[in-house]
């Protein structure tokens, strides 16, 4: 049986990987965002 702090500090390590994992391989970029953050 896994401890609380180890089974968090696996969902942070896979939420991590899965955040970089989609900025990888979105079509679109930050910049676009960035560029309209004043009509938001």
């Amino acid at each position: 049986m896994k401890t609380p702090s180890m089974i968090v500090a696996l969902l942070v390590v896979l939420v991590t990987l899965g955040s970089v994992a989609f900025h990888m391989w979105s079509p679109w970029w930050w910049s676009e965002i960035a560029s309209n953050w004043v009509g938001m």
